[in-house]
């Protein structure tokens, strides 16, 4: 019961940002990149990590993820994890 929570209630996450993210904008909070950016990136990623993704069921996370992750600081921190 609680696995089948915590699903719906990161499904309704994933979908408000998915939804918001509509209008064409390339971070969370418009054209510059803000602290919420690494965040939905850091949330994403234990998602996936916790199998309770997967992100890329919605597209404009998804596509935010990959842009975030192509940050050069962003990758070198990455590399630094594994």
């Amino acid at each position: 019961m609680i696995d089948e929570v915590d699903g719906f209630l990161q499904d309704r996450r994933g979908a408000i940002i998915d939804q918001k993210m509509s209008d064409g904008r390339r971070y969370v909070h418009g054209d510059q990149c803000t602290i919420s950016d690494p965040y939905l990136l850091v949330f994403s990623r234990w998602l996936d990590r916790a199998n309770l993704g997967p992100v890329d069921k919605f597209e404009r996370v998804a596509a935010h993820r990959k842009r975030i992750e192509a940050r050069p600081a962003v990758q070198k921190v990455l590399a630094a994890e594994e």
